[in-house]
């Protein structure tokens, strides 16, 4: 599958609806990007110590969200990272902007206009 970039038409292939948008900026370490002074590594890290610790885990997400200049980069990250249903760590993101919004359950759009996505979820259109 193609690599998306900065002015591509994507769309997001494995939903009901699929959706078309067009990307903003992207990033190749959100972390790094986020600037936060840690590694993705790090993060992903000590994530995963703290799977069992409610209390200390959302401590430690809100820290990261404090000291990030874009915070809206970490939330991205937590939100596909942060959770124990993700399989493969997804570093790369893309910011889209969303002409046609997919589907998020079954028929329902996701709520946001622009939005950062893995660039894996994505596809050229």
């Amino acid at each position: 599958m193609a690599k998306v970039e900065v002015g591509d038409l994507i769309c997001m292939y494995r939903r009901k609806k699929k959706g078309m948008g067009i990307v903003l900026e992207k990033t190749d370490d959100i972390i790094e990007s986020a600037q936060i002074g840690a590694t993705f590594e790090e993060v992903h890290t000590k994530l995963l110590q703290l799977e069992k610790d409610y209390n200390g885990r959302t401590k430690y997400k809100r820290e990261l969200r404090e000291q990030a200049i874009r915070p809206e980069l970490i939330s991205a990250c937590l939100l596909y990272n942060g959770q124990g249903w993700a399989k493969k760590t997804k570093k790369q993101f893309v910011r889209v902007r969303w002409f046609d919004r997919p589907s998020l359950y079954e028929s329902n759009e996701t709520s946001a206009d622009e939005e950062w996505c893995p660039t894996d979820w994505l596809k050229k259109l």
